[in-house]
């Protein structure tokens, strides 16, 4: 009987430790800030004290989380992006394994906006809700997010950039 009660309890215990994230995940009940609500511009941006605003460029930068499968997706202005993220507490996100398409830009300012955006996309952000709006901070970048007006798109919202095992979609380092 003893024995039985051990292979039941280690039949629960062995997959929850070795599922990693997606357990945490599972149980994470989140926090207050509902980051799907919205599809956001990414109205401007600072990079080690150097801002950088969505003017001039090929499309209007925006963002999107899908909250079920804890990943984000969007547009730099030019070429379309795409990361992992996880609430590391109920207001902290971890983005990771981002990656981009690398068509070129028409224009020397959006490839100078993705290019900075990119730049430091990877790692943990502070995520500030004001008002409508939402702010993803980390020491060197800072990230402003406004609501994306329908009548403000360039282009349609995209579906989901292939993934990086595509030959049309490059990791980020």
């Amino acid at each position: 009987m003893l024995r039985k009660i051990l292979l039941f309890i280690s039949s629960l215990v062995f997959p929850l430790v070795f599922s990693g994230c997606f357990v945490l995940n599972l149980f994470d009940f989140g926090p207050n800030i509902d980051l799907g609500k919205n599809q956001w511009k990414i109205a401007s941006f600072t990079l080690t004290g150097e801002s950088y605003e969505s003017k001039n460029l090929e499309q209007t930068p925006f963002m999107r989380f899908d909250t079920k499968e804890f990943k984000v997706y969007g547009n730099t202005g030019c070429n379309a992006f795409f990361a992992n993220y996880l609430w590391i507490t109920d207001k902290v996100i971890e983005m990771r394994n981002s990656g981009m398409t690398r068509k070129m830009c028409a224009s020397e300012d959006s490839m100078r906006f993705e290019q900075k955006l990119m730049e430091e996309f990877d790692g943990e952000f502070e995520v500030i809700e004001d008002g409508a709006n939402l702010t993803l901070k980390k020491e060197t970048l800072i990230i402003n997010l406004v609501p994306l007006n329908p009548s403000e798109e360039d282009t349609k919202p995209q579906e989901a950039p292939s993934t990086p095992q595509n030959n049309a979609s490059t990791p980020k380092n």
